[in-house]
């Protein structure tokens, strides 16, 4: 139970406003967590609630697919996995629909293309990007980022599938698209966004990280990629 004056699911003491569920009840969230709240009041209070942010869900999983972790705890909650998943606004994809990506595509950063002269940027989806971190510093969270990527149907990841929170994080934490490597160093990607934007984004994640133990896991990973000045 968190304490009160704080949002009911990440305990931040910032941007609160209260939520109102489909049968009228109301519950006091912070801005960010009100952009993905359910209405659905049973998957709001049985999944929704039960992490503070999908990072855990998906790290408690072992996935990086939301709506399969979202289905796993929903199943763990009791409640129907179909209607969880519809109600956080996730929708699976027809397997006939998902096409088999090469090795290369695989492994290649969204942005990127492997060229004879090594790394260079895809104009196509170094533009989308840009936008995440161009949204982000104004304000946006992940979830809002993924449903204006979303309106755009040829904002696609590599994948040819729609943006998730996680994959928005994702981009927002790798450093390859400011010119460096995870451990600090200069390395073979042409840079998509400045340095001091990249630090924004780091400092300005860390900012919205409320809860200590979300804080210190955060910490961590910016202390093994490397800080960057």
């Amino acid at each position: 139970m968190s304490p009160d004056g704080v949002c009911l699911r990440c305990w931040s003491s910032r941007a609160l406003k209260h939520f109102r569920v489909e049968d009228g009840t109301q519950f006091l969230l912070c801005r960010q967590c009100r952009d993905g709240a359910p209405v659905d009041r049973e998957v709001f209070e049985q999944v929704y609630l039960r992490y503070s942010s999908t990072k855990e869900i998906l790290a408690k999983f072992s996935t990086e697919d939301e709506g399969e972790a979202i289905a796993k705890l929903a199943i763990e909650a009791g409640v129907d996995a179909t209607r969880a998943r519809a109600a956080m606004g996730l929708t699976a994809k027809p397997a006939e629909e998902r096409r088999p990506l090469s090795w290369l595509e695989l492994m290649r950063p969204f942005g990127y293309q492997v060229t004879t002269n090594g790394w260079a940027r895809k104009e196509d989806e170094a533009v989308v990007v840009a936008r995440i971190y161009e949204l982000y510093l104004k304000g946006q969270g992940v979830l809002k980022i993924c449903s204006e990527l979303n309106k755009n149907k040829g904002f696609k990841t590599k994948m040819g599938r729609s943006w998730k929170p996680q994959t928005v994080a994702n981009v927002l934490k790798n450093p390859v698209y400011c010119g460096y490597s995870r451990k600090g160093a200069r390395g073979e990607f042409p840079p998509i966004v400045s340095v001091p934007d990249f630090n924004k984004a780091q400092e300005e994640m860390d900012r919205r990280i409320r809860r200590p133990d979300q804080r210190v896991q955060h910490q961590r990973i910016l202390e093994q990629e490397g800080g960057l000045v």
